[in-house]
């Protein structure tokens, strides 16, 4: 037998990847996604839908779940199918230990940086909520993540902000129907943020 050189280019033997941009903002969006309730535990997840509701090919998509399952956000259950992955009590108590430890830095941080008129809008919000009684898990999880990521993204750390979207959403993945704990509080503890 002859060997005889291919003109194929060695790049096309190698597997598709996704351009690194995508693949990382398709996986921000599935946090933010989990964070928010909007992908449910008890429900298999269909690559297809997700990658036409995300508007991205199955390529980013299948990195960024691979980045979920390693992150512990999803797994595979019978047969493959992928599903958003509850957390242990001892994860779930981890988690609020370390959202403690990270949201107060956060704030220290932002203290000085939050404008005011964000600030009183938070606020505002906040208080819109709580009149209005909607305890639905969605919206809910909106105010707490509004929050917790509005002063987060003040506080000049971006790795901060990061750990904290994390936590979030492993937090937000363990959670069914329990509204954010300290809500009524929540207004009291933005107030400093609104001083001139």
């Amino acid at each position: 037998m002859v060997m005889t050189e291919t003109t194929t280019p060695p790049e096309n033997f190698l597997p598709e990847t996704a351009a690194p941009e995508l693949a990382e903002e398709t996986y921000q969006r599935l946090l933010n996604m989990i964070a928010l309730g909007r992908i449910p535990r008890d429900v298999p997840l269909q690559e297809r839908t997700l990658a036409a509701a995300l508007g991205v090919s199955r390529t980013p998509l299948r990195e960024a779940i691979s980045r979920l399952i390693g992150g512990g956000f999803a797994s595979r259950a019978g047969r493959g199918q992928l599903m958003v992955k509850e957390p242990s009590l001892r994860d779930y108590l981890s988690i609020l230990q370390l959202r403690q430890l990270l949201e107060g830095e956060s704030a220290a941080n932002a203290a000085g940086r939050m404008p005011p008129a964000l600030a009183a809008s938070l606020i505002t919000q906040i208080e819109q909520h709580r009149v209005a009684h909607d305890g639905s898990i969605y919206e809910n999880h909106r105010i707490d993540n509004l929050v917790h990521m509005t002063i987060a993204a003040h506080s000049g750390n971006t790795m901060l902000e990061q750990l904290i979207l994390i936590c979030a959403s492993r937090r937000a993945a363990s959670i069914k129907t329990a509204p954010p704990r300290g809500l009524n509080q929540a207004a009291k503890s933005i107030s400093p943020f609104c001083a001139t």
